[in-house]
């Protein structure tokens, strides 16, 4: 397999991701103890999107009650697109610190 991708049992991905938001008018609120890490993995946003969906799907549709045990496989996909080096994000994040 390319070099680029990761796999494990279940997943494979080639996955570089940043997503960002401001509090309201960009108050400097997110200081000191309250500034953290990203701490959701693409894989524990798959499995809570996976999880909803399931559960709005089956609660629709009763037929999907009974044809299988679990709607999804354990298995996903992911990918980013585009390349941004990891010196780019971390200057994008300090300067809308100062902003």
């Amino acid at each position: 397999m390319d070099n680029r991708w990761t796999s494990s049992s279940h997943v494979t991905y080639n996955c570089g991701y940043h997503f960002i938001w401001c509090p309201k008018y960009r108050r400097k609120i997110l200081f000191g103890d309250i500034e953290t890490g990203p701490s959701d993995s693409p894989t524990f946003i798959a499995s809570q999107l996976k999880g909803f969906t399931s559960r709005t799907l089956r609660a629709e549709f009763a037929s999907l009650r009974s044809r299988l045990p679990t709607l999804w496989t354990r298995s996903f996909y992911v990918e980013t697109i585009g390349h941004i080096s990891e010196a780019t994000i971390k200057k994008y994040i300090e300067e809308q610190k100062t902003k």
